[in-house]
């Protein structure tokens, strides 16, 4: 499916759920989505990378101080 000359690739609920949670809390860590959402820490990580690959996430800093934010109004 191709939407304003990008694709739009199927998302999984885990990223989709993270994506909601970016829409509300515009900047965040991994910890905070675990807490907040219940998630399991592995999970949340592998989802976290997934999306910034994909363009979706931006990532800022590295171990405890990496924050995560939306890579463009969604």
């Amino acid at each position: 499916m191709k939407m304003k000359d990008q694709y739009v690739l199927p998302l999984t609920k885990v990223q989709r759920d993270i994506i909601e949670y970016a829409k509300i809390e515009p900047s965040f860590q991994n910890s905070m989505i675990v807490e907040n959402l219940g998630m399991n820490r592995n999970t949340v990580k592998a989802n976290l990378a997934r999306l910034v690959e994909l363009n979706i996430l931006r990532k800022s800093g590295v171990g405890k101080g990496t924050w995560y934010s939306l890579e463009n109004k969604i």
